[in-house]
């Protein structure tokens, strides 16, 4: 890694320079495509003057140069990972000023998504994708690294391998073959759609734990603490969702809501014939609204898809699915 001015301020590379041009020029204002933003937080999608295409994160928070920064952190941690062979983006340059740090990474090739996208993408359980998951915890639990926040979001594939993003955190551990149930977390997009004992075979079939009945109460304390995690904090989150500030749903005029898909993005757009119109109090029609967001995270069959909520005054109106067919898009099966 070399370190060198440009733009003003210092960097640290991996490589050619050329990967900061032209963006980095007024980090205020980088042109490129915005991927996700809140008030500390920004991300972009840039095409450097090497003509590759780079992740570009800034976090807005003070930092002093005798401490280390978040983005340095993040680099070292996917150095970690690679010394590790763990499969994870790959990380270019890293700088830090006063103010703010600002952390590159390259793009994954086209075709990458979520794990949460591919999962929910598809009508029915990709067996063969959920085997896969199961080995690349088994490879991670093996090679000796703790994460703090291991989930399905930091996890990205494109159907045949999986890589891990956003490494902040990670530090290495003992190489287990018997991880911690925080290892298995990622799997929780899986559970209610597939039979635990079979999650739990396959987990064990990856190389993980004794025997399929260890790998299976590690599963069952795993979903345990997730379900108890998310009713502890439902109040907080159901209040969000009416809010309109939610990644579950958006509202787009006032008191009139729309279902976002299972991986938190706009959903297609539905036919009138495909819907089924009913009418409630506010009071019922809020709780049968807010209720499906917690079955879809408790991994819960319904019925009735709600894809679309109004409520006005003491008068609530809500649109289902009137197939299951394209439930798969909103986390039901």
């Amino acid at each position: 890694m070399k370190k060198l001015s440009k733009y003003g301020r210092l960097w640290h590379c991996e490589g050619d320079d050329s990967l900061l041009s032209p963006w980095a020029e007024n980090p205020d204002k980088i042109p490129g495509t915005l991927i996700k933003q809140n008030r500390k937080r920004t991300v972009w999608r840039v095409t450097s003057s090497n003509g590759n295409d780079y992740f570009v994160k800034r976090e807005m928070r003070l930092h002093f140069p005798f401490t280390t920064s978040k983005a340095e952190k993040e680099f070292k941690a996917f150095s970690l990972l690679k010394k590790k062979g763990i499969p994870c983006a790959e990380y270019a340059a890293w700088s830090a000023g006063l103010r703010d740090c600002i952390v590159v990474s390259k793009a994954l090739p086209d075709g990458y998504t979520s794990i949460l996208q591919y999962w929910f993408s598809r009508p029915d359980p990709d067996f063969e994708f959920a085997a896969q998951l199961c080995r690349f915890l088994a490879r991670t639990a093996k090679a000796g690294v703790t994460h703090p926040d291991f989930h399905a979001g930091n996890l990205m594939t494109d159907g045949k391998s999986i890589v891990l993003i956003d490494p902040i955190g990670i530090k290495s551990a003992p190489p287990t073959d018997s991880p911690a149930p925080e290892m298995l977390i990622p799997l929780s997009i899986l559970t209610g759609d597939l039979p635990m004992d079979h999650l739990a075979e396959m987990l064990h079939a990856s190389g993980l734990y004794s025997s399929r009945e260890h790998a299976l109460e590690q599963l069952n304390l795993m979903e345990s603490r997730q379900r108890a995690l998310i009713n502890g904090e439902w109040e907080k989150r159901k209040n969000q969702i009416l809010s309109g500030s939610s990644k579950f749903a958006r509202e787009t005029e006032p008191g009139f809501f729309i279902r976002n898909n299972a991986w938190f993005s706009p959903a297609p757009e539905i036919c009138a014939e495909e819907l089924e119109k009913q009418e409630y109090s506010a009071e019922e029609g809020t709780q049968i609204w807010t209720e499906s967001f917690r079955a879809q995270l408790l991994k819960q069959k319904l019925e009735k898809i709600p894809v679309f909520f109004q409520i006005r005054d003491n008068h609530a109106v809500i649109y289902y699915l009137n197939e299951k067919k394209n439930s798969f898009f909103y986390g039901f099966r």
